[in-house]
């Protein structure tokens, strides 16, 4: 009887891991930003173009965001021009690191994209992919050179109908 129950739980423990597992699959890392102004964004880690060194204390991170329709058409003059009806708007956010500790930040960045994405696990550092860079406001970086959230700052490049 013991034995029974025992096999029992452990095929239990086991459909509960498979279940796991699959939930994880196609998981994907997110980056998540806040500033001292309470502004905070977050992006998927594939959408993050590059990172650039920018002197010895700031690191540029370049994110592509996804386009959205302007509601507002431009006029139909010339059958020849495309109508530019979408938008991306590309963000830009500039940290402050410690003098000289720019490729280190850079290096614990990939690594925390790299990381397998775990789920439920109390040990994991990064649960569910949701990777904390920079949180000014709770005082939490990804690592310990960064200083600040200086911008986040969000561009507005037309796309025409043709793109």
């Amino acid at each position: 009887m013991f034995r029974k129950v025992l096999n029992t739980l452990l095929c239990l423990i086991f459909l509960n891991f498979l279940i796991m597992i699959q939930s994880m699959k196609g998981s994907k890392p997110y980056l998540y930003f806040l500033n001292a102004a309470n502004t905070d964004v977050t992006f998927k880690a594939s959408d993050l173009l590059w990172i650039q060194k920018d002197g010895s204390a700031n690191l540029n991170l370049y994110f592509r965001t996804p386009k959205y329709t302007d509601s507002a058409l431009t006029a139909d003059e010339n059958m020849d021009d495309a109508q530019a009806w979408q938008k991306r708007a590309n963000c830009k956010i500039i940290l402050k690191v410690a003098t000289g500790l720019g490729k280190q930040v850079i290096k614990s960045i990939v690594a925390a994209i790299n990381s397998p994405v775990s789920v439920g696990d109390p040990n994991a550092r990064f649960d569910r992919g949701f990777i904390v860079v920079a949180d000014e406001v709770n005082s939490s970086y990804i690592d310990s050179a960064i200083t600040s959230v200086d911008s986040i700052a969000f561009d507005t490049k037309t796309v025409d109908a043709k793109a």
